[in-house]
């Protein structure tokens, strides 16, 4: 079973459902190996910044800071995103902003329940997001 979902880094709902009701997934069904859970940005036209913070994740994914990193920060703080705010953001999470940043396209970031590296056919480039279980 896979629960995949579709989000925005500044969606009001998208960061209740984030803070208040992944956690509760993640306790129940994720962690245990139940459920397979992918990610995908579905930045709004109406959030000026949506796609530039999906940009800063697809960074921090690519550096395995995406889950427990970038995407709790930012869906815990939907401050608005500048260039310097990019800037700083991406400096307190660690991230090689130089490396990852010109090159990050919006694509998918996989958890799935048993740590297989491979990504379900025509799903798109995903990064896998450990489990608990995984080594």
């Amino acid at each position: 079973m896979a629960i995949l979902e579709y989000s925005d880094f500044d969606c009001s709902f998208c960061a209740k459902y984030a803070t208040e009701i992944f956690p509760l997934i993640d306790q129940a069904y994720l962690q245990s190996g139940q459920v397979n859970y992918y990610f995908r940005d579905l930045p709004g036209p109406a959030h000026l910044n949506a796609l530039s913070k999906a940009r800063v994740a697809r960074c921090a994914g690519e550096q395995d800071q995406f889950w427990g990193g970038a995407h709790d920060r930012l869906f815990r703080d939907q401050s608005p995103f500048d260039g310097p705010g990019m800037t700083a953001f991406a400096k307190a999470l660690g991230l090689d902003w130089d490396r990852s940043m010109p090159a990050s396209p919006v694509t998918d970031t996989w958890r799935p329940s048993s740590g297989a590296p491979e990504a379900p056919p025509g799903w798109g480039s995903m990064a896998l997001r450990p489990s608990s279980s995984a080594p």
